[in-house]
């Protein structure tokens, strides 16, 4: 049915209701509306009840008007406006979302930006790591078998034909990009399962191609767009499967074996069925010994960044489900972690990679690599 057959339909069914009624005019009809009157009527509405601002919506903002000139009648005017598929996807979205804590509520697990900067010191303080085991010797002696690798990096800042992957991006960039290529080359891994696509993926299969590797790919993710557009050209035996990683047969990370690889980089939110719940309670426990993992946007401490918390307020928590994991953990241990390597060991660098020092201390990255034992 088109906008105009709406409020012709809303408004006989109004008039037939009041015909029916034996009621007078309705309150509020008219025969016209005063000059600028309808258009300020009809943004108000889209402005503030339906939310529907911005560029995009001038044009219905237009149409609206000219039928409400038409119409005369505010009321029934309302009535169709409310009946916009926009409008009523965002209020059966809202209805989904409500909660029975509002958010900062003691009881939510979403932040409270107040509560938060009131305890700013003791969140971000660099307090010891306690039960957790860094194994910082064996990280910087896997940085010495490593550190060979970053002189053959082939990447460009800026995108090129040749290459899938550039440095300049916005979720994968300098101390990830020179790990994670410098990791693929050191344990040559036959399988990666990798949960959340994109940038990473870009890289993993421009190291195949160049180095010659035996790896094949899977892609998970539920909104491939970025993946799909990243990893372009993608060529079989690789894949992009556009689901939940829920949604599959945990059983599907037992194809991995020694050195193969599990790329997590997912929502970062652990709640009830979340990804985040499914990858550490039903992935990992399945993880044959010997496989790596990996994890983005860890951080040092196992905390977000301030701005994160304080100013933007993403709500994110796996990195403390991820703190708790490790936690007297002996079945998985750390591998190499990008963030505290460079913070804690910034000399190392000018010894073992003078030319890439300046990049990976810049953008160290949010890599922890794990593996099962």
């Amino acid at each position: 049915m088109s906008q105009e057959q709406d409020v012709d339909a809303l408004r006989n069914r109004r008039q037939a209701s009041a015909s029916s009624l034996d009621a007078p005019a309705m309150i509020g009809e008219r025969e016209r509306w005063r000059a600028g009157e309808a258009e300020s009527f009809v943004r108000d509405i889209f402005n503030h009840v339906l939310r529907l601002t911005g560029p995009a919506y001038e044009a219905q903002v237009a149409s609206w008007t000219r039928r409400a000139k038409a119409l005369g009648d505010p009321v029934t005017l309302f009535r169709a406006l409310i009946e916009l598929p926009q409008h009523r996807q965002r209020m059966e979205a809202e209805r989904d979302a409500n909660t029975r804590w509002l958010p900062g509520h003691f009881y939510s697990p979403c932040v409270s930006r107040a509560e938060a900067t009131k305890d700013q010191k003791r969140i971000f303080a660099n307090r010891p790591l306690i039960g957790v085991d860094l194994r910082e010797t064996a990280q910087l002696e896997l940085l010495e078998k490593l550190a060979p690798h970053f002189a053959t990096i082939p990447f460009p800042e800026d995108k090129e034909e040749k290459h899938r992957y550039n440095y300049h991006n916005p979720s994968y960039g300098y101390g990830d990009a020179i790990i994670y290529w410098s990791m693929l080359q050191h344990f040559r891994p036959n399988r990666i399962i990798e949960v959340g696509s994109g940038y990473s993926s870009a890289l993993a299969l421009d190291a195949i191609d160049i180095l010659h590797l035996p790896t094949v790919c899977t892609f998970i993710d539920p909104f491939p767009e970025v993946a799909i557009k990243a990893t372009a050209p993608l060529r079989p035996p690789h894949t992009i499967l556009p689901s939940r990683v829920q949604d599959f047969d945990p059983e599907i990370v037992t194809e991995l074996g020694e050195n193969d690889l599990l790329f997590i980089d997912s929502s970062h939110v652990l709640k009830t069925g979340s990804d985040v719940h499914f990858e550490l309670t039903e992935l990992l426990p399945r993880l044959r010994p010997g496989v790596l993992v990996h994890f983005h946007d860890v951080f040092d401490n196992f905390e977000y960044p301030a701005k994160w918390v304080l100013d933007l307020n993403h709500g994110w928590n796996e990195l403390y489900a991820l703190h708790v994991f490790l936690m007297y953990n002996s079945s998985f241990r750390i591998e190499y972690f990008n963030q505290l390597v460079a913070k804690r060991h910034p000399e190392v660098f000018s010894r073992l990679a003078p030319r890439e020092r300046q990049r990976i201390l810049l953008n160290p990255g949010g890599g922890l690599w794990l593996r099962r034992i």
